[in-house]
């Protein structure tokens, strides 16, 4: 049988618990016991000290351990007889009770005004007793034990014997032994309340554990079939509640790549049937005689086929940057000479579209770490991003300069600019601003999408803003090579 995580930590909690109750319940019971066997063993001394002074009394009247010696029965025949003349306080009564022995008597009589006292019950205290002379021979009672407690006996100042109380090895008295018994199963149903509320706390934690495990399971199978708009409540203040919250987010981005890659291959396919539709349509036309096959048609289909071709290329850049095949071949590049050559091919083209071509920069620009056929491509494209979508008699301004600790190259042009809902997203691939313009002049859609992936890969920043000739302006920061010094 498999069990689920709620119930493995159910059993585990309550294993847990189990085990720690049944330490404390044993050592309770031994910790119990042998501080009641402590007490019975104080409690005796005690009443040995009783007897003690009553035999000291009782030599110094006979001056001698005659009345004992050789008595097998004694103290149990001490207490049974006592002497007839008993001047002292302490009364037989209390030698009684000190080594709890019983009278076959009638019951004893504390006085005239004292109710009759009942023997209380026999705890064979007698069977430990052994009582020993000066010279440590025994004289009557059990026999002398190993180890026990001893009290000195003393008369006129000397040491005249010793009395011997062999201890307690376990509980013997009824009294005693009940109340334990009574402790025992007090404690024993006090675990038991306390393991049945432990299995429920248990059951609680298990389920209020097992319960967001279960949700996340379940969110990661749906996100597995495709189902990316799955979300988990995340208002849980643990670790857990931060896992719900990870995974909404991943969910998020799924959910969001997978909508961008519909949106890409929707684009994609777009672009490409756009050309092939022309061809196609040149090509039918072309057959059926409708157009004669001439120069103008010719042109007509290089130029489709120009596009068609400068779309899959740019399509297979971006692709080789996603997955990291994009080459560099990272050097120290001039960023001045770099700027005047590249602006010096375009300006037969910007006289073409009537544009005026300005260079602005610092002095001296120190090199940049990076690929020098990439840093062109990326200069070419954002060039030939203004020249397209500049209005004629209009300028466009190319400027270098350090700041901070990398070279800042900037692109701007005039009117028209783009609308402020559209610089977020110039940025993404096959985004037009003017689907019907970027038809007119060629245009991919991809140039700024490559810009950014050739700036990302050599650790700089590239962002777009409005521009104070009235257009865009785009800003480059890369960083400066650190052996320029």
């Amino acid at each position: 049988m498999k069990l689920r995580i709620r119930h493995k930590l159910f059993l585990a909690l309550l294993a847990t618990t189990g085990l720690g109750i049944a330490f404390m319940a044993l050592s309770q019971r031994y910790t119990f016991e042998r501080g009641l066997l402590n007490y019975a063993q104080e409690v005796e001394f005690g009443r040995l000290q009783v007897l003690a002074d009553d035999l000291e009394e009782r030599y110094g009247e006979e001056k001698s351990w005659a009345f004992i010696a050789g008595n097998e029965q004694w103290p149990r025949e001490f207490i049974r007889f006592p002497r007839r003349d008993s001047s002292s306080p302490r009364s037989d009564i209390a030698i009684l009770r000190a080594v709890g022995g019983e009278s076959t008597d009638r019951p004893l009589r504390g006085g005239d005004n004292q109710p009759d006292l009942a023997p209380p019950p026999v705890p064979r205290l007698w069977e430990r007793i052994s009582l020993l002379d000066a010279q440590q021979q025994w004289i009557a009672g059990s026999a002398v034990p190993k180890k026990g407690a001893r009290r000195d006996l003393y008369s006129n100042g000397a040491v005249v014997g010793y009395l011997m109380l062999t201890p307690l090895e376990r509980l013997s008295d009824e009294l005693d032994l009940e109340f334990a018994r009574q402790q025992l199963q007090a404690v024993f149903w006090a675990a038991v309340i306390v393991l049945i509320g432990a299995a429920l706390a248990a059951a609680l934690l298990a389920r209020s554990f097992s319960t967001p495990i279960r949700a996340l399971t379940r969110g990661t199978h749906a996100l597995a079939t495709g189902r990316y708009n799955t979300r988990l409540d995340p208002s849980r203040g643990d670790e857990l509640g931060q896992l719900a919250k990870d995974f909404n987010s991943l969910a998020s981005a799924l959910h969001q790549t997978q909508q961008a890659r519909q949106r890409w291959v929707a684009d994609i396919s777009h672009e490409l049937r756009t050309p092939i539709t022309v061809l196609q349509a040149e090509l039918e036309s072309l057959e059926d005689g409708l157009r004669p096959l001439d120069g103008v048609a010719l042109q007509s289909l290089s130029a489709e086929v120009k596009r068609l071709r400068l779309l899959v290329d740019d399509l297979h850049q971006l692709a080789q940057s996603d997955s990291g095949a994009l080459t560099f071949e990272r050097t120290a590049v001039d960023v001045t000479a770099l700027l005047k050559e590249t602006v010096d091919r375009f300006r037969k083209r910007s006289s073409a579209f009537e544009l005026s071509l300005e260079l602005r920069m610092q002095a001296v620009l120190p090199p940049v770490l990076g690929d020098v056929d990439r840093l062109r491509q990326l200069i070419d494209n954002l060039m030939e991003n203004s020249l397209r979508y500049t209005n004629p008699g209009g300028t466009v301004r190319v400027s270098a300069a350090v700041a901070d600790d990398h070279v800042r190259i900037t692109v701007e042009d005039s009117v028209p600019g783009v609308p402020d809902e559209a610089l977020p997203q110039l940025f993404d691939r096959l985004f037009r601003v003017d689907p019907s313009r970027n038809r007119e002049t060629g245009a991919s859609g991809l140039g700024l999408a490559i810009c950014e992936s050739i700036v990302k890969a050599h650790g700089g920043t590239i962002r777009a803003a409005h521009s104070e000739l009235g257009g865009l302006i785009v800003d480059v920061d890369l960083p400066i090579d650190p052996s320029a010094g």
